[in-house]
């Protein structure tokens, strides 16, 4: 192999231990075990052990998956840079504070139900 071959296979080894590093911090921030988080993704826990080892990466659909059971953005595994965030005018604003005041009285009603129904099976 040469030179370039051994950095890019070394820039890779890191990337994959990295992303191994992610997954188990963001499962164990959940409370779950190697096994839960294998169930939940449908794959063995050999496989996801091998993940998080980095031994082997996550094809791009598991990659996904990941992210979607995780419930975190593809760049909080390490693979990527968030994307730039634009800041909203002072007219998008207000217009997005009208949306939410009408959405918070259109809900209002709808929520004080659930609650009061979550509250009569507590005490049943």
């Amino acid at each position: 192999m040469n030179e370039t071959g051994r950095h890019r296979e070394a820039r890779n080894g890191a990337l994959r231990k990295k992303l191994g590093e992610r997954i188990v911090r963001t499962r164990q921030r959940r409370g779950w075990s190697q096994a839960g988080l294998a169930r939940r993704l449908g794959v063995s826990r050999e496989r996801l052990s091998k993940w998080e080892r980095g031994l082997h990466a996550p094809s791009l659909d598991d990659l996904e998956l990941l992210s979607e059971v995780l419930e975190v953005p593809l760049w909080d595994l390490g693979l990527g840079e968030p994307p730039e965030e634009e800041a909203l005018s002072p007219v998008e604003m207000m217009t997005l504070a009208r949306y939410f005041t009408a959405m918070n009285r259109l809900l209002r009603p709808w929520l004080e139900r659930l609650r009061q129904e979550s509250g009569a099976k507590r005490e049943t």
